[in-house]
Order: structure tokens, then C-alpha cells, then sequence
């Protein structure tokens, strides 16, 4: 697949597991934001991981699975660290990148 639809693709993915996220359908939710993960990591859209990342923890959370929450953090964490990611808005889910 040639990168601009994996792009779409994974941009698609993410949107449908924000609407799943809002219709309070987590299963859902977690199964496309998973999608995006993983076309983030075959393109190395390390800002994207990042991105997505915070969306699962902020899933797990609701979910009450906290060990999973923690997780997808934590990796937001060191993601943040690699390539100075600041997140702008948590709410809106705005980033904006720094190269260190």
C-alpha cells in the first residue's frame, strides 16, 4: 500500500476510535486506536504513537483496567522524551513537535 492511504488509513482508524471513545464503546475504541498503533510503528510516526498512546491510556482508564493505562503512559513518556513531544491541549489532543 502506498504511504499516503496507509496515512489515511491510519488517520481513519484513529477517528473511529475517538467517536468510540465518546460513544462510551471501548471495545471499539481500543480496537482502532490498536489499528493506528500499528500502522504509526510500520511508518515510524513516533509523534503519532505518542498520539495514540495517550488515547489508549485514557481508554484503559475509563475501562478501570489501570495496568494498561499506566502502560500506554508510560510509553507516552518515553516517546515525549525521544523526540521533545509537547502535548498542547491533553483534551483536544493538539501536540505540537520540537526536534531536540
Amino acid at each position: 500500500m502506498e504511504l499516503g492511504r496507509k496515512t489515511d488509513e491510519a488517520e481513519a482508524c484513529f477517528s473511529l476510535g475517538h467517536v468510540y471513545m465518546f460513544l462510551r464503546d471501548y471495545r471499539n475504541a481500543i480496537e482502532y486506536y490498536c489499528r493506528y498503533l500499528r500502522i504509526a510503528k510500520e511508518l515510524v510516526d513516533v509523534v503519532g504513537e505518542g498520539r495514540v498512546c495517550q488515547r489508549l491510556a485514557s481508554v484503559f482508564k475509563e475501562t478501570g483496567d489501570l495496568t494498561e493505562a499506566l502502560t500506554f503512559t508510560t510509553r507516552l513518556l518515553e516517546i515525549s522524551k525521544e523526540v521533545s513531544l509537547i502535548v498542547v491541549d491533553n483534551r483536544l489532543g493538539c501536540w505540537k513537535y520540537r526536534k531536540t
